[in-house]
């Protein structure tokens, strides 16, 4: 797919050149490959998962199983910051996104909520730090409904409660 479409950019572009990713990224990237005893054929893909990084701030990796996807995740944020895996099958819509209470109408925030306000708050001035958090597992509607307006431009997590968590 990739050569392909290269190959269209180069016929309707003919003397632009598409930088790849980040240059300076390259090095780490294949130094971070070698320590983990990985093959460097990973490297373009961690760059031009870097590369959709720096224009959105939500990114789904899809493929099959041994394919690279948690590897180039965990090389990158090793690199780039820190990363928390939630595994969104394991937990329920409640322990997820947070509940109320009908009693007592107190609302427990869930783990996403938790982390999200974690990331913001410990976030460095670095702009070149990334907090991720990551749903690993397969893709559900029920839960990623939910993540519509983090996902959107205006970047905010609005809760039931109607807090709204500005990750921007």
């Amino acid at each position: 797919d990739v050569e392909v479409f290269e190959s269209i950019l180069q016929d309707i572009f003919q003397k632009a050149q598409v930088p790849l990713g980040n240059d300076k990224l390259k090095r780490p990237v294949v130094e971070a490959l070698r320590n983990e005893g990985l093959n460097e054929i990973l490297t373009e893909k961690i760059l031009q998962f870097d590369n959709m990084l720096s224009y959105r701030h939500g990114v789904i990796l899809l493929g099959q199983t041994g394919c690279g996807k948690t590897v180039s995740r965990q090389i990158l944020a090793g690199i780039k910051g820190r990363q928390h895996v939630i595994n969104p099958r394991s937990v329920s819509y409640g322990e997820m996104y947070g509940t109320l209470d009908p009693v007592s109408q107190q609302f427990t925030d869930g783990i996403l909520a938790t982390l999200v306000r974690s990331a913001v708050k410990s976030r460095p001035g670095n702009a070149t730090h990334m907090e991720w958090l990551v749903f690993d597992g397969e893709l559900n509607s029920s839960w990623m409904e939910s993540l519509n307006t983090i996902l959107d431009d205006s970047r905010v997590l609005c809760l039931v409660t109607g807090h709204r968590l500005n990750i921007g």
